[in-house]
């Protein structure tokens, strides 16, 4: 006869499987439980949520700042361009009044500083700016009248009439370039610089 305290004693079928040693029943996760967390879908749907809305600002600053420092740059290259611009009509200007000192020193240096004026006219004729570019040719243009009408009247001083020609040569190289000078530091342009008087 089985003894009935032997816990492997067969025949007690009474008791239900607790699945524990302590005797609580073991949580069912079986289909249709709501599992251990019931928010977690809401939570990762609203982690996405907000890591796609950080994405989104993020690139959106991103976007801003480049499109910033694209305008900082722009400006930056425009007052640098017209720094340059400015520079550089300074430097013509400059050079063309230094072009009408020395036409009118050729009394003093023999007609030498006349030569160096005409190379540095010719150097700059190309100038963008409209009315420094009317001042050089003017002065190319003086300078080659002045050099022919000198070489006729030093041939026809044999007959005296080069003496008159030679004067009237001094008269208008005077005027002519005196007259531009004024004009130019005026910041006015020649008006016909292809004319033969003033």
């Amino acid at each position: 006869m089985a003894d009935p305290k032997d816990p492997s004693a067969p025949g007690d079928d009474s008791g239900e499987d607790t699945g524990k040693e302590g005797g609580a029943p073991a949580p069912d996760y079986s289909a249709g439980s709501e599992g251990p967390n019931p928010d977690e879908a809401e939570l990762r749907g609203d982690y996405r949520s907000r890591k796609e809305s950080f994405r989104q600002g993020a690139d959106e600053a991103a976007a801003k700042m480049r499109g910033a420092a694209e305008a900082a740059q722009e400006h930056t290259r425009a007052h640098m361009d017209s720094a340059r611009s400015t520079i550089g009509e300074s430097e013509d200007r400059t050079i063309s009044i230094a072009v009408y000192v020395l036409y009118l020193a050729v009394g003093i240096t023999g007609g030498i500083s006349a030569l160096a004026g005409i190379v540095l006219a010719y150097v700059k004729k190309d100038t963008v700016d409209p009315v420094l570019a009317s001042h050089f040719q003017f002065q190319i243009r003086t300078f080659w009248i002045g050099l022919a009408t000198m070489i006729v009247g030093l041939v026809l001083t044999i007959i005296l009439i080069g003496v008159p020609i030679l004067i009237a040569l001094a008269v208008w190289w005077l005027l002519r370039n005196v007259v531009g000078l004024i004009r130019l530091l005026e910041g006015k342009p020649i008006a016909d610089p292809k004319a033969w008087l003033i």
